[in-house]
């Protein structure tokens, strides 16, 4: 495992920060996909026939948390399918952290199958700001309510 950039105690990461550590967010996101077990219809027994996008952005989460990110939840849009993706507050601004599902999934809506030849790496890791710098009481406004 590679380890997580030193942050500074009480310093809030930023975009940088984030971006060197693409290869450890996708290294969680390969551990989910490992573990993500479908019959050979396509059935789980957790998670029905359903991705795991939602288990990935939990993961990345976690690997975010553990170095220093305070506020980073999963957040659920419709661009084109149903996902769930990361948002983030960092000190530079606020930020979608993502994987997108093609990667390691296939198909649509509420129905995705395991993409058993994927590759997940850190160059899939997509890290796109999305707003200026908030307090942590206005991102949670903004993105938790």
């Amino acid at each position: 495992m590679i380890p997580t950039p030193t942050v500074e105690y009480g310093r809030i990461p930023s975009s940088r920060d984030v971006m060197a550590m693409t290869e450890e967010l996708a290294a969680a996101a390969r551990k989910v996909h490992s573990e993500w077990e479908q019959d050979i219809e396509g059935f789980d027994e957790e998670l029905g026939m359903g991705g795991i996008c939602q288990d990935v952005a939990d993961a990345m989460i976690g690997v975010l948390c553990s170095a220093g990110v305070e506020n980073a939840i999963p957040f659920h849009g419709t661009v084109g399918e149903n996902h769930v993706w990361v948002v983030a507050l960092l000190s530079d601004g606020v930020y979608s952290i993502d994987i997108p599902p093609h990667v390691y999934e296939t198909g649509s809506g509420y129905v995705w199958r395991k993409r058993h030849d994927a590759v997940i790496g850190a160059g899939d890791v997509t890290i796109d700001r999305i707003g200026d710098p908030v307090a942590a009481e206005a991102f949670e406004k903004l993105y938790c309510e």
